[in-house]
């Protein structure tokens, strides 16, 4: 990891000066106002951010191949570097001096400009150290295909992690997959793996909510107009929903024990998911005689709410009778429907 940040800077460091000669060129031309900016503390920030984002990158990476998933410890980096591709963009750099200084007539950029190199060429650093990692501890499986409570734990999990970005994105009008989308995976890779949960999840939901990078600039280089003790408190704002869902993506793993336990007890099961089911019943009634919802079922529609939950007792009552195992996928999917009413709350209350 040491060996891999000194490249790194090193990498940085070379774009520095690159965009330090297009600055001093464009002053010389009368393009910049060096009076209105200070290019060298920009461009120190940027590499203390980037040394910064290396490592977390590289740590969630490393801790992740150290239980010897030779592929999945790419993962959270690569969310982090390529997820904008999903949303029709490009893809972004570790290293904020990838975006090379410009300030007039740049038809012709140099030959390491091109917008995948430099993404590219940081995921590889940044791959390096997991990578070796991955391949001097025995290979493991994941999930195992014959773990039917494990695989089904992690739909809950991705599935809540969907349900809690929605819940975001419709409180705070704004969804920032970069944020979202890398925690998320180390949740469900890393799972609640000793020793890094949950320090691991929440230190790498700060950084990619933005958290650490505040703190880090605000105290190296304290703002007169923007203290740190003003701006903590809306950072955190942002960041604990961010923290929360790495949280909730790890949690597939002790979801996982307990549909085990339930596996082991079918009557259980069985009235776990009758109790799901009633639970659903009574949100859903609650929501729509508050105007909040519309009841889309056309059978309770018709004949009234209980006939949903005698139905759901009859058909679990057969899965119980014939095949147990399969109550496992009707208790996940109501575990997530329970989950969604809460998230239904949420957002009302805020509106």
């Amino acid at each position: 990891m040491s060996a891999g940040l000194l490249a790194f800077l090193l990498v940085q460091g070379l774009l520095t000066v690159h965009n330090l000669g297009v600055m001093r060129d464009a002053v010389d031309r009368g393009w910049l106002d060096v009076s209105r900016s200070d290019p060298f503390r920009n461009l120190l920030v940027s590499l203390g951010y980037g040394a910064l984002s290396y490592l977390m990158l590289t740590s969630a990476g490393s801790a992740i191949a150290a239980r010897g998933h030779r592929l999945l410890f790419a993962l959270p980096a690569a969310a982090y570097v390529f997820v904008s591709v999903l949303v029709g963009s490009e893809p972004e750099p570790i290293g904020d001096e990838w975006r090379l200084e410009c300030y007039a007539a740049c038809a012709i950029g140099p030959w390491f400009g091109h917008p995948w190199f430099g993404p590219l060429t940081d995921l590889a650093l940044v791959l390096a150290p997991g990578w070796a990692i991955s391949r001097s501890v025995r290979p493991r499986r994941w999930p195992a295909r014959t773990d039917t409570a494990a695989i089904a734990a992690i739909l809950v999990s991705v599935g809540a992690v969907v349900i809690v970005g929605w819940t975001i994105a419709v409180t705070q009008s704004y969804l920032d997959l970069r944020t979202i989308v890398p925690i998320g995976a180390l949740g469900l890779v890393l799972g609640v793996a000793r020793p890094w949960w949950p320090w691991l999840h929440v230190l790498f939901a700060a950084f990619t909510a933005g958290l650490i990078g505040l703190m880090l600039t605000l105290l190296v280089w304290p703002d007169p107009n923007y203290p740190l003790a003003f701006a903590l408190p809306y950072a955190l704002e942002e960041t604990w929903p961010i923290a929360a869902i790495g949280l909730i993506a790890a949690a597939w793993q002790p979801l996982a024990w307990v549909i085990r336990k339930l596996q082991e007890r079918p009557i259980q099961l069985a009235i776990a998911v009758n109790v799901l089911n009633i639970v659903d019943a009574l949100m859903t009634f609650l929501a729509v005689r508050s105007g909040g919802a519309y009841e889309s079922n056309p059978i309770v529609r018709l004949v009234g709410l209980p006939a949903k939950i005698v139905l759901v007792g009859l058909v679990t009552w057969l899965l119980y009778r014939r095949k147990s195992s399969a109550l496992v996928w009707p208790f996940a999917a109501l575990l997530l429907v329970a989950g969604y009413h809460v998230a239904g709350i949420v957002v009302n209350g805020w509106r």
